[in-house]
């Protein structure tokens, strides 16, 4: 066995290490871990987390803006103008 080759469990034949299916018995080797995400595609793996931050971020201020609506908005109990206003400016 070489560098670039492996050796089959079931019928015990050296195939190449790229191999998913042994050429000689039909035999279909379990993909690594770092194979799993090479074939997944970790740019698309980056491409979701990239998604799910820019939600997270979204959502943070559009409830800072919501907060800032119910402390300044009309229906507010108590207003204090000068905040209100800078804010409004």
């Amino acid at each position: 066995m070489t560098d670039d080759t492996k050796t089959c469990p079931k019928c015990a034949e050296d195939v190449k290490v790229a191999a998913t299916v042994c050429r000689y018995c039909s035999y279909n080797f379990e993909p690594t871990a770092v194979e799993r995400v090479e074939r997944a595609g970790f740019p698309k793996l980056l491409q979701w987390v990239f998604l799910a931050l820019l939600l997270f971020v979204g959502v943070i201020v559009v409830s800072e803006k919501m907060d800032q609506r119910e402390y300044c908005g009309a229906s507010a109990e108590v207003q204090f103008s000068t905040d209100c206003e800078a804010d409004n400016e």
